[in-house]
Protein backbone atom coordinates (compact mmCIF):
# COMPACT_ATOMS: atom_id res chain seq x y z
CA UNK A 1 0.00 0.00 0.00
CA UNK A 2 1.08 3.55 -0.64
CA UNK A 3 3.17 5.12 2.09
CA UNK A 4 3.63 1.78 3.90
CA UNK A 5 7.03 0.21 4.28
CA UNK A 6 9.37 1.43 1.56
CA UNK A 7 6.70 2.29 -0.99
CA UNK A 8 6.28 5.72 -2.47
CA UNK A 9 3.07 7.59 -3.16
CA UNK A 10 2.89 8.89 -6.72
CA UNK A 11 -0.46 10.58 -6.11
CA UNK A 12 0.59 12.66 -3.10
CA UNK A 13 -1.60 12.97 -0.02
CA UNK A 14 -4.77 13.08 -2.14
CA UNK A 15 -4.13 9.43 -3.08
CA UNK A 16 -3.99 8.24 0.52
CA UNK A 17 -7.52 6.92 0.92
CA UNK A 18 -9.25 3.56 1.03
CA UNK A 19 -10.73 3.90 -2.45
CA UNK A 20 -7.25 4.36 -3.92
CA UNK A 21 -5.84 1.54 -1.77
CA UNK A 22 -8.60 -0.76 -3.08
CA UNK A 23 -7.75 0.25 -6.65
CA UNK A 24 -4.08 -0.50 -5.91
CA UNK A 25 -4.97 -4.00 -4.65
CA UNK A 26 -7.10 -4.63 -7.76
CA UNK A 27 -4.33 -3.42 -10.06
CA UNK A 28 -1.78 -5.56 -8.21
CA UNK A 29 -3.98 -8.62 -8.70
CA UNK A 30 -4.45 -7.76 -12.38
CA UNK A 31 -0.68 -7.47 -12.91
CA UNK A 32 -0.13 -10.85 -11.26
CA UNK A 33 -2.94 -12.44 -13.29
CA UNK A 34 -5.05 -13.16 -10.22
CA UNK A 35 -8.64 -13.37 -11.45
CA UNK A 36 -10.38 -14.28 -8.16
CA UNK A 37 -9.14 -14.40 -4.61
CA UNK A 38 -10.27 -14.64 -1.02
CA UNK A 39 -9.45 -11.51 0.95
CA UNK A 40 -9.22 -10.87 4.66
CA UNK A 41 -8.85 -7.50 6.30
CA UNK A 42 -8.68 -6.38 9.89
CA UNK A 43 -9.21 -2.79 11.03
CA UNK A 44 -8.11 -0.50 8.21
CA UNK A 45 -7.69 -3.52 5.97
CA UNK A 46 -11.37 -4.32 6.30
CA UNK A 47 -12.28 -0.75 5.42
CA UNK A 48 -10.09 -1.10 2.32
CA UNK A 49 -11.99 -4.22 1.29
CA UNK A 50 -15.36 -2.47 1.23
CA UNK A 51 -14.64 -0.37 -1.89
CA UNK A 52 -12.92 -3.39 -3.45
CA UNK A 53 -16.12 -5.41 -2.97
CA UNK A 54 -18.14 -2.62 -4.58
CA UNK A 55 -15.87 -1.84 -7.52
CA UNK A 56 -14.45 -5.28 -8.34
CA UNK A 57 -16.91 -7.96 -7.24
CA UNK A 58 -15.51 -10.13 -10.06
CA UNK A 59 -12.20 -10.29 -8.19
CA UNK A 60 -13.57 -11.20 -4.75
CA UNK A 61 -14.35 -14.89 -4.28
CA UNK A 62 -14.74 -14.47 -0.51
CA UNK A 63 -14.11 -11.76 2.04
CA UNK A 64 -13.65 -11.63 5.79
CA UNK A 65 -13.92 -8.14 7.28
CA UNK A 66 -13.05 -7.72 10.94
CA UNK A 67 -12.99 -4.78 13.35
CA UNK A 68 -13.64 -2.13 10.71
CA UNK A 69 -15.24 1.17 11.61
CA UNK A 70 -17.35 1.31 8.46
CA UNK A 71 -19.83 3.87 9.68
CA UNK A 72 -17.21 6.15 11.16
CA UNK A 73 -17.74 9.61 9.75
CA UNK A 74 -15.29 10.94 7.24
CA UNK A 75 -13.76 14.41 7.48
CA UNK A 76 -17.12 15.99 6.63
CA UNK A 77 -18.89 14.23 9.51
CA UNK A 78 -20.84 11.88 7.23
CA UNK A 79 -20.40 8.11 6.79
CA UNK A 80 -17.97 7.19 4.04
CA UNK A 81 -19.48 6.86 0.54
CA UNK A 82 -18.41 3.21 0.31
CA UNK A 83 -20.25 2.41 3.54
CA UNK A 84 -23.40 4.20 2.39
CA UNK A 85 -23.38 2.37 -0.94
CA UNK A 86 -22.69 -1.02 0.62
CA UNK A 87 -25.39 -0.49 3.26
CA UNK A 88 -27.95 0.59 0.68
CA UNK A 89 -27.27 -2.51 -1.43
CA UNK A 90 -27.54 -4.90 1.51
CA UNK A 91 -30.15 -3.33 3.77
CA UNK A 92 -33.26 -5.28 4.67
CA UNK A 93 -36.30 -3.98 2.77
Amino acid sequence: MREHGRTNNPGGTAAINHDQFAADVANFCDVLGIRRAAFSGESSGSILLLPLLLTRPDLVAAAVLSSGTFGTPGPDGRPTPAFVEFASRHADP
